[in-house]
């Protein structure tokens, strides 16, 4: 009987597709596999494995009970489990069931885990992983300690379990553990990519009265008050913590892990948009300053306007701008002149 040679190419290439695929993998490897099978509460995974790897659907579902992949979508977990030729995955220990054992697990195989902070107690936090006490020291919550402890109460967050003593009664967790982690293999990449002049998007960490430090994933950089924005005075009280922004960088200093960022350059620079405007055009602004010789009018950030005393009212004489103007009111003006040069509009 003669072969068919597709046939034969065709099982050549399954078996070598089979002797690619091996289980050389162990309790604690983090793994990429594709989703190829849901039911209704298992999500398989293809690892590359000869072994079928499976994760609890619980686990990649939203806070509505929603999943969160769909086939053929690519996932990253850990492995937890190896037996009977099955392999049991986690993305995370505590986003779904756990156990004391599966604690044991975390610790010995660095698998982080995730909790919620319950409650604020001397020296830290009681933390449940899924239902699971444990505590986290107040000085490993954040790489920096929170202003206020209690804004940490009731977020879910992910954890290095540090120590497990009385049979599992006492449960010590690390967060800063882990975002130091991330913060050193995040620099790597940031070395590699980061470069003055690129636009980046990042999370508002944290806000002070001199800018704002915004969260490149796990490196923190500041937006000084001045390149907020293009307006006079911006207020660094306007941003909230979490929001997403995109800037651009403007230095960058490794040694002293300085970063400096600029929002207002990640945007159009107002006077190109001055074409919008023409001299005899009455407009509406925010008074912003005022001198001895008159006041400065915003039309929009960036742009600003300057009425002098002597124009500022029709029907009176205005010997001091105060008598007319003050600083945070809304005026309606009439251009006289527009100097693109210089950049000045009176």
């Amino acid at each position: 009987m003669v072969q068919n040679n597709s046939d034969s190419e065709s099982f050549e290439s399954l078996l070598n597709e089979s002797l690619m695929r091996q289980d050389n993998f162990s309790v604690g490897d983090e793994v990429t596999g594709k989703v190829v099978q849901l039911t209704g509460d298992s999500v398989f995974v293809d690892i590359s494995g000869k072994s079928e790897a499976i994760i609890e659907r619980g686990e990649l579902a939203d806070k509505d009970g929603n999943l969160t992949v769909k086939l053929g979508d690519t996932i990253k977990a850990f492995i937890v489990a190896m037996r009977g030729g099955e392999i049991r995955l986690t993305a995370r220990i505590g986003k779904g069931s756990a156990n004391l054992d599966l604690i044991e697990k975390a610790k010995e195989f660095n698998i982080p885990v995730e909790g919620t902070v319950t409650t604020v107690v001397k020296g830290g936090y009681r933390v449940s992983v899924s239902g699971i006490e444990c505590f986290c020291p107040l000085s490993q919550m954040d790489v920096k300690g929170p202003a206020s402890p209690e804004t940490m109460l009731h977020r879910s967050f992910s954890f290095k379990v540090t120590q497990i003593t009385e049979h599992g009664r006492n449960i010590v967790l690390s967060r800063r553990q882990l975002l130091e982690e991330r913060q050193r293999e995040r620099e790597q990449e940031l070395r590699a990519t980061l470069k003055e002049g690129a636009l980046v998007t990042g999370t508002v960490s944290s806000i002070q009265k001199f800018g704002v430090f915004l969260d490149l994933d796990g490196m923190d950089a500041l937006i000084p008050r001045t390149e907020l924005s293009w307006a006079r005075n911006a207020d660094p009280a306007s941003f909230a913590p979490g929001q997403t922004l995109t800037v651009k960088v403007l230095s960058i200093d490794w040694e002293a892990r300085k970063f400096v960022l600029s929002l207002r350059h990640a945007t159009q620079e107002p006077w190109e948009r001055i074409g919008e405007y023409s001299e005899g055009q009455q407009v509406t602004g925010k008074i912003t300053n005022i001198i001895k010789s008159g006041a400065f009018f915003e039309l929009e950030p960036g742009i600003e306007g300057f009425i002098p005393v002597s124009r500022m009212s029709l029907t009176r004489r205005v010997n001091r701008p105060e008598d007319a103007v003050a600083i945070g009111s809304t005026v309606t003006v009439n251009i006289i002149e527009i100097n693109r040069e210089a950049k000045r509009i009176s």
